[in-house]
């Protein structure tokens, strides 16, 4: 699967470290911001219900406050390994961008299982256009994530041949 996106997306030689620490730095930053929304909302979710649908049950809430804490549990560890990368890149040390890789792949399976069923379920409520639109703001960001993760296995591949 790996070689088959570098085959894919071409990432430039001169641009793999380089890469691994920016894509390292913008989803650090990324993660981080998810981590402290969600720690946030997860202690009062009737405030994030509140700016769609102020009719919810408790169970609901407590639903969605788990949800919550797992999704800032899951930020709070893509935190860590980016700053892993990042490190990892600097030292060129590629065992340490090999959990990046691993958890990111995980990471995007489930958003493109997601994206899909959401879309999924919108066609089946006669929303056909708001599902064409996800499917597409879907496809996007799953080009996008494909892309930074072509770059960290690539670097990771180009210092996996210098033997380290």
């Amino acid at each position: 699967m790996a070689s088959l996106l570098a085959n894919i997306f071409y990432v430039p030689k001169s641009f793999r470290r380089r890469g691994t620490c920016i894509v390292g730095a913008l989803q650090s930053i990324l993660s981080f911001t998810i981590m402290i929304l969600s720690g946030v909302y997860s202690q009062n979710p009737h405030e994030l219900v509140e700016l769609s649908d102020g009719t919810v049950s408790e169970e609901t809430l407590q639903a969605l406050s788990g949800v919550l804490i797992i999704v800032c549990l899951g930020s709070a560890l893509m935190v860590v390994l980016s700053i892993l990368i990042i490190f990892g890149a600097q030292t060129q040390q590629p065992i340490l961008l090999l959990p990046w890789i691993y958890y990111y792949g995980i990471i995007l399976t489930f958003y493109m299982l997601g994206i899909f069923t959401q879309v999924f379920s919108l066609v089946m409520l006669n929303a056909f256009a708001v599902g064409c639109v996800t499917l597409l703001g879907g496809l996007i960001t799953l080009y996008i994530g494909l892309y930074m993760c072509t770059i960290v296995y690539s670097h990771y591949s180009d210092l996996k041949k210098l033997n380290f």
